[in-house]
């Protein structure tokens, strides 16, 4: 994954070889879920974003790589809401989720912010706070409880005419999307509105979830066929 190592770089760790078996790395990104990587062995890297619900971590997402000759190769990837897909030899058709968790990365900052913390941690004059040394943990981090349900109910949306409206309004305008859902400029506009009084966490498990649903969907067709 292109990103991830863009990020490591930032905190000066050039591959996977410099970080040791069991040791972690957060990338804290203001109101964003903290991201996590972690190495787990000698060639296998996992990277997540994490939530705690009624006592319980869960991932949004987990995608564990295995990275053979610099390439990082996607064998298992984990969400919250029972999603699972997994094969050793590589999920070649879940890519495209790779590439897309990339670039939503990428624009939510996570590659400045983990500059700043690079370079926070090079000004600071202790053995503890080394760059290349980065924090181990027991679990990993959490950011706030949330549910997808929970919030279609708390703003009055239904899952379906959400995901179609997160789908649609990344590529059109208003009256383009009104008109692809088939409903009207009124609904639209009520959606909007909704996704402006929504929390950035709220607005981050919302998209996350159910473009991944979709996504995972599609692979899910392409495979059958």
């Amino acid at each position: 994954m292109k990103l991830i190592r863009e990020i490591l770089k930032q905190l000066e760790v050039d591959s996977v070889d410099d970080l040791e078996v069991n040791q972690e790395i957060t990338v804290e990104n203001g109101d964003f879920p903290e991201l996590n990587i972690k190495k787990v062995d000698g060639n296998h890297v996992i990277v997540g974003h994490y939530y705690r619900r009624m006592g319980e971590v869960k991932a949004c997402p987990e995608i564990i790589f295995k990275v053979k000759d610099g390439e990082w190769i996607p064998i298992r990837y984990t969400q919250s809401q029972g999603i699972h897909r997994h094969d050793k030899n590589g999920l070649q058709s879940g890519q495209k989720f790779v590439k897309q968790w990339s670039r939503t990365l990428k624009s939510q900052g996570f590659v400045d912010a983990a500059k700043k913390q690079g370079n926070k941690a090079k000004s600071l004059d202790t053995t503890t706070c080394s760059t290349t040394s980065p924090r181990k943990r027991a679990d990993p981090p959490v950011s706030p409880a949330m549910n997808v349900e929970d919030i279609l109910e708390k703003y009055g949306l239904t899952k379906e005419t959400t995901a179609q409206y997160i789908d649609a309004v990344t590529r059109m305008s208003q009256a383009e999307t009104a008109e692809e859902l088939e409903v009207s400029r009124g609904t639209v506009n009520r959606y909007k509105n909704a996704f402006d009084k929504m929390t950035c966490l709220e607005r981050i498990q919302l998209t996350a979830s159910l473009s991944t649903n979709k996504l995972l969907q599609q692979i899910s067709e392409n495979i059958q066929e």
